[in-house]
């Protein structure tokens, strides 16, 4: 019979391996690279030139997603993962330069970076496509870059489809998926 006092042997089993288990996990978040998240248009300006707002909102609705699907895959990875969010200030071309945008990284505490720009075509119906991204992978400490290639959008995809948050999202993951096997 259990009295008040005495732990039940189950309990403080139970207990014992929670408190194990939590103790485990410690030194794995303190030990965890933290990833900072950079997903932009390439030719900002083109998308501003679009004639229909709602199509403006759709491609940054689309760049969202992306963002999404590459920060889930890098946290079931165990990374920390924040996002840039928007970025001003020195521009390249129309595009913040990498050494700006590495800069901000550094200040933000990211060991690594992933910036990865858009390039959006307009289809027949004068809609937005996604067709070619750049993506670059970088060690923030020294600017090491350790990935840099362009994707052919198409090649991510199994068919083409609208700017959907889904779509953007596949495409996220997919992009995540090839830097975590390139390192």
């Amino acid at each position: 019979m259990y009295r008040s006092g005495q732990f039940k042997p189950a309990s403080a089993s139970l207990a014992a391996v929670i408190m194990f288990v939590l103790l485990l996990s410690i030194p794995a978040t303190l030990n965890a690279e933290s990833l900072m998240v950079y997903i932009e248009a390439w030719d900002p300006e083109r998308i501003e030139q679009l004639e229909d707002e709602e199509d403006q909102l759709d491609v940054a609705y689309f760049l969202s997603a992306v963002e999404a699907g590459v920060m889930d895959v890098f946290f079931d990875a165990d990374y920390i993962v924040f996002n840039a969010g928007p970025i001003t200030g020195v521009e390249e071309d129309g595009r913040r330069s990498d050494q700006h945008v590495l800069s901000v990284a550094h200040e933000g505490g990211a060991d690594l970076l992933i910036r990865f720009s858009l390039r959006f075509e307009q289809d027949g119906n004068g809609m937005p496509k996604p067709t070619l991204g750049e993506l670059s992978y970088f060690r923030v400490d020294g600017a090491d870059e350790m990935l840099s290639e362009q994707i052919e959008i198409s090649e991510l995809l199994e068919e083409h489809a609208e700017l959907t948050g889904e779509l953007g999202f596949k495409i996220g993951t997919a992009v995540a998926r090839r830097v975590l096997e390139s390192s």
